[in-house]
Formats: C-alpha cells, sequence, structure tokens
C-alpha cells in the first residue's frame, strides 16, 4: 500500500511538471510573439476610450456605419443589372440577418454584462 501511494505521488508530480512545462512554453510564446503588442494596445485603448464621453464615441461610430450602409446601397441599386435583385430580394433580407444576428447578440450581450449592476 505504502509503495502504491509513492508511485501515485511520483506520477502526479510527473503529471504535474509536464502540464506546467506546456503551459510556461505556451506563455513565454504568447509573451514572445505579436499578440501581446496587440493586448498591450488594446488595453490601453480601452482606458484611453473611458476618458471620452460615450455619446461622442457613439456619434462617430454611428456615422460611419450609417455612410458605409448607405456606400453599399447606392452602390448595389445604382446599376440596371443589380436595382431589382437588391432592392426585391436581397436587401430586406441581409437587413433581417445583419439586424437579428449581430443586433441582437450586441444587444443582448451588453444587457448580460450588465445583468450584475441591477
Amino acid at each position: 500500500m505504502k509503495y502504491k501511494i509513492s508511485i501515485l505521488a511520483m506520477l502526479l508530480i510527473l503529471f504535474a511538471t509536464t502540464a506546467f512545462a506546456g503551459v510556461m512554453e505556451t506563455v513565454k510564446t504568447i509573451i514572445g510573439a505579436e499578440s501581446f503588442i496587440i493586448g498591450v494596445i488594446t488595453v490601453v485603448l480601452l482606458f484611453v476610450m473611458k476618458w471620452i464621453p460615450n455619446d461622442k464615441i457613439q456619434a462617430f461610430i454611428g456615422g460611419g456605419a450609417y455612410k458605409l450602409g448607405v456606400l453599399l446601397t447606392l452602390g448595389l441599386s445604382k446599376y440596371k443589372w443589380s436595382k431589382p435583385y437588391w432592392a426585391g430580394y436581397v436587401e430586406p433580407y441581409f437587413i433581417d440577418l445583419i439586424q437579428n444576428t449581430m443586433g441582437t447578440f450586441t444587444t443582448k450581450f451588453i444587457e448580460g454584462l450588465r445583468s450584475d449592476n441591477a
């Protein structure tokens, strides 16, 4: 019985050492890679964005998104060959796809993040 526990303990130590070495190798790879720099830039950007009022950020992003939507719609409804297909078939389904997936996901995701503040 005594030997079984010793062998089990040695196997556990060997397993833990191997797992730790793999984790440390992954950490060294991440820190040495460009992804670490991207993460640092993201954190800095998040802190800077907290100093800018939310309504200004939303106005900037919303204005850009609106212009992109107008550009896409005008571009595809401009031509004789694409206008009937875009306006009649593609656009309504495309709008529903964007609104029902990305719009709902974003709204519910933010609602979930704020659920502990109630």
